[in-house]
């Protein structure tokens, strides 16, 4: 433990947020939609959890990013 070194992280100029291509971004909304669907027809309980838990990972990923460069 004598050899740890702290790192120190630089101040850096604000950057951009993330972007997405207008493909990619298209398909993670579309399958947002899909996920979304299948929860609201899932018929065990289980099931239905789950497909929401992963449904709001999934916009939660898609809030990280702006709307694509382009897009309306």
């Amino acid at each position: 433990m004598d050899r740890v070194t702290d790192i120190h992280s630089r101040k850096r100029e604000p950057v951009d947020p993330p972007h997405i291509d207008a493909t990619s971004w298209r398909l993670l909304v579309e399958l947002s939609a899909d996920l979304a669907a299948c929860q609201a027809g899932a018929e065990h309980t289980r099931h239905r959890a789950d497909l929401q838990r992963i449904t709001a990972q999934l916009n939660n990923l898609l809030q990280r990013f702006d709307t694509p460069k382009g897009a309306a």
